[in-house]
């Protein structure tokens, strides 16, 4: 009887984790919301000794409470699902809190919120931002040197932002 109950239960789980197995195929998502909590963990202490100690406790107790598995189980059976379904990503988070990013169609508009300035990424256009004049979206050049994110507009700098830590790290990894 015993035996019966617990073959019962194997095949219950089973066929639930098959189910979540099949609607999940070929759904890799972005997992923005663990992301979210790794980047909130990253950004705790500073480069010191101190720091890098209090951002690993700090990991191990997400990881104890089960922050990031909670995160991770809703990015891989919900959030991932509805992005690969739809074709659209459900969120795009910034690290920087003065910064909106929305994503209609193929474009991609960031939101300055310090200077209130819009920016302009199109989908067929990669590598390049715009800003809009006139109706018409006019190409900026931007470049990375000493820590800072430049835009150039016809040889003039139009925005200068210096990086946090974070974005700092993801720079120098894809350079």
């Amino acid at each position: 009887m015993k035996f019966i109950k617990k073959f019962k239960k194997l095949i219950v789980y089973t066929s639930i984790y098959s189910l979540i197995m099949v609607f999940n195929a070929h759904c890799y998502g972005n997992f923005y919301l663990t992301k979210s909590v790794y980047r909130w963990n990253g950004s705790i202490g500073n480069s010191s000794m101190t720091g890098r100690f209090l951002r690993s406790l700090v990991m191990i107790a997400l990881s104890i409470i089960p922050v990031y598995g909670i995160a991770m189980l809703a990015d891989l059976i919900i959030l991932n699902l509805i992005e690969f379904w739809t074709g659209k990503p459900l969120a795009h988070n910034s690290l920087d809190p003065n910064i909106a990013i929305s994503v209609q169609d193929d474009v991609m508009m960031i939101h300055n919120k310090v200077n209130n300035k819009f920016y302009y990424a199109f989908r067929d256009k990669p590598g390049k931002i715009f800003i809009k004049e006139n109706q018409n979206f006019v190409p900026l050049d931007a470049k990375y040197e000493n820590k800072e994110i430049l835009l150039i507009k016809e040889g003039k700098i139009i925005e200068k932002r210096t990086l946090n830590r974070t974005e700092l790290k993801l720079i120098e990894k894809t350079l």
